[in-house]
């Protein structure tokens, strides 16, 4: 790889469209990012369509220029084995719900310990704590708490996604 970010090395540990998006731009910037997926399922979006060949345009797209792995989030082996793959790396992205990471023993104060160096990016819709942290937010569902969806569309007619 070449680029701006080659030699930085990456662990993806998200999800869906948000996460993959910011590994997939690390890795188009010459990053080495490893994606890691929940074992026997991959992420969720692989179920998502338009599917080419069987697979979800989406995962193909989302994560391009990155290397995969699958592991069992819930095993204690795998769970060390993700540590290990934490202090090789200089970013970790994950998008879990809050405190996830904390149950798997990957919570800010074990990376900071394995690796001072690294930079945790936590994508939620609503923060790591408060009133709506434990609720899932999706594009849709932040358009329409905004109010945006109000905005867009027909005067007579539904709210409608921008």
């Amino acid at each position: 790889m070449t680029g701006a970010l080659r030699g930085t090395k990456v662990l993806d540990l998200s999800r869906f469209i948000a996460g993959p998006l910011c590994g997939m731009i690390l890795g188009d910037m010459g990053a080495d990012v490893v994606k890691v997926e929940r074992k026997g399922q991959g992420e969720d979006a692989r179920t998502v369509a338009p599917f080419a060949g069987g697979e979800s345009l989406y995962v193909m797209m989302y994560n391009r220029n990155k290397r995969g792995l699958e592991i069992d989030f819930r095993n204690p082996q795998a769970q060390r084995l993700l540590r290990d793959l934490i202090g090789q790396s200089d970013i970790v992205i994950e998008n879990f719900r809050p405190g996830t990471m904390e149950k798997m023993g990957c919570g800010w104060d074990v990376i900071s310990g394995l690796n001072p160096r690294t930079i945790m990016v936590r994508i939620s819709g609503f923060g790591q704590d408060g009133p709506y942290a434990e609720r899932p937010c999706f594009d849709a569902i932040g358009q329409a708490m905004s109010g945006l969806m109000e905005m867009t569309g027909l005067p007579d007619g539904p709210p409608v996604p921008a």
